[in-house]
């Protein structure tokens, strides 16, 4: 849990994941109620994943790349955790969500890049800077990963 902690905390990471009204405390990461995965590139821890049921069929999932961790290996720590989710979750998931501030075009792309498929909007729905903005969210069957 320390290197999760490691990166949540880290303040670039912490602008881009959390609302304005989140106080930035370690023991968030405890109190979540997630799974949390460890990704590595070459032996190097390189991000962490969160994944949590939102009910039996489908879970939320989040993956978080420190910056210096961003780009050529980004996708493929994706990929990695998506073989991981299909190989390892449970005969009733059947689907991972995700929902995507709309200011941050790079992990839009992103998701799109791993097999995320754009399911609609949930609008005004985090505090940023002052500003209430939209989230796009995303759907990934699990039958729809590709190994």
């Amino acid at each position: 849990m320390d290197y999760v902690k490691e990166v949540i905390m880290d303040d670039e990471m912490w602008d881009r994941c959390a609302d304005d009204y989140t106080v930035k405390d370690p023991s968030i990461v405890d109190m979540m109620g997630c799974i949390w995965l460890k990704c590595f590139v070459d032996e190097k821890p390189s991000g962490v994943v969160s994944l949590h049921h939102s009910s039996t069929s489908v879970a939320d999932i989040h993956i978080y790349i420190p910056k210096d961790n961003r780009g050529k290996n980004t996708k493929d720590i994706g990929h990695c955790v998506l073989n991981w989710v299909k190989d390892n979750a449970v005969s009733t998931l059947h689907k991972l969500n995700t929902k995507i501030p709309v200011i941050y075009k790079d992990v839009i792309r992103f998701a799109h890049s791993i097999g995320f498929e754009n399911e609609g909007y949930d609008r005004r729905s985090i505090m940023k800077n002052g500003e209430l903005i939209d989230r796009v969210c995303f759907g990934l069957s699990i039958s729809e990963i590709k190994t």
